[in-house]
């Protein structure tokens, strides 16, 4: 379990730099050696950690010459569709499709990806006074149950979705709504979301996403 904590918390901190522009699209990224001498991990797990991040479309693994950021963080050059998108645009198309997504997941889900959601409640019940930290473990947690659809259109959708997220308007939104309080309530919809899901319960899965994301969605309208 402890290398997974590791895992996510490189993914989350390489996908911040690169949604950030620290990284930019098309820049090469340390070797494996070197990123586990940064992080003070293992090769293995950088390599985890790595592969997980080219499913996420952040970077490409390019054999024999190394890992490439290949997330585009220019809103100029993106689809008219996401650079417009609303915040509550991008909530309200999440409330349509990411409860159904919670009932494929219950269903589909592999066992190896039960243990990545547990870790990743820990890492967010540890980020509850970091709200730049808890952002990158949220996106990363609805990453993953699109993942557990194994459903290449609907994780395609989610990815999408996730690109209205590098707008100003929504980090302005996110950096005034996230505090403490409200990230240990969030916490806990989605400690609930997973419970549902662990219980292989696919229309309380899909109830409690629906009540997490309408709770979202007041937070952002207040």
């Amino acid at each position: 379990m402890a290398s997974k904590l590791y895992t996510h918390a490189i993914i989350a901190d390489l996908s911040q730099k690169i949604e950030a522009g620290a990284l930019r699209h098309g820049m090469r990224l340390e070797s494996e050696r070197e990123l586990a001498l940064q992080y003070k991990v293992s090769r293995g797990t950088i390599r985890s950690a790595l592969q997980k991040l080219e499913n996420l479309n952040y970077v490409t693994i390019a054999p024999n010459s190394g890992t490439y950021v290949c997330y585009e963080t220019n809103l100029e050059i993106m689809p008219n569709v996401i650079r417009t998108a609303s915040p509550i645009e991008l909530i309200d198309a999440r409330i349509a499709m990411e409860p159904h997504i919670c009932r494929l997941a219950t269903i589909n889900a592999k066992s190896e990806q039960h243990d990545e959601l547990k870790c990743l409640l820990e890492l967010m019940d540890k980020s509850h006074d970091d709200s730049e930290a808890f952002s990158q473990y949220d996106a990363e947690f609805h990453s993953l149950l699109a993942s557990m659809t194994h459903n290449n259109l609907i994780i395609w959708f989610i990815q999408l979705a996730n690109m209205v997220r590098i707008q100003e308007q929504w980090q302005n939104l996110r950096h005034n709504s996230l505090n403490p309080e409200s990230i240990k309530a969030y916490n806990q919809q989605h400690r609930d979301i997973v419970t549902a899901i662990l219980n292989r319960d696919p229309e309380q899965a899909a109830n409690n996403m629906r009540a997490h994301l309408y709770s979202a969605r007041s937070s952002l309208t207040g």
